[in-house]
């Protein structure tokens, strides 16, 4: 993994065979406004979400998820920020941190919309928001 992104990453198959993924996994991008959106389906049975996230060089990031049914209120979180106390720094600063969703929709079919994307940028095109890995199950 790069630095900023302390993720590692094991799953199992439908078959119950353990899996590790290439240890250059995940997704990374730069330029204030660009970001990482994807759906997950949605029901009347909750669900779990996790999404995994960093940022380095300074990033200020955001993340959202909003059900398409309007059944529920839409999270919103811009709190993540390589650089909190200065707007600029000589040496920019790197977070990781899992996002946990909790959800359900009013009906069947629905969706959920989740965005991570890069809302600044103190070092220019230097920061960068990192989309390492998201997993889904059904709550217990």
């Amino acid at each position: 993994m790069t630095a900023g992104c302390p993720v590692s990453l094991t799953w199992k198959d439908g078959a119950g065979h353990e899996q590790e993924p290439d240890t250059h996994a995940g997704l990374w991008g730069n330029c204030v406004g660009n970001g990482f959106t994807f759906t997950a389906p949605a029901d009347p049975k909750e669900r779990v979400l996790r999404v995994y996230v960093a940022g380095i060089e300074g990033a200020h990031c955001e993340f959202s998820a909003a059900l398409s049914d309007g059944s529920a209120p839409e999270v919103k979180d811009d709190a993540w920020d390589g650089n909190r106390s200065n707007g600029w720094s000589p040496v920019p600063g790197a977070f990781s941190s899992v996002y946990e969703v909790r959800y359900r929709a009013a009906s069947d079919g629905q969706t959920l919309r989740v965005e991570w994307k890069l809302t600044g940028d103190p070092n220019p095109f230097r920061a960068q928001l990192r989309l390492q890995a998201a997993t889904l199950s059904r709550a217990e």
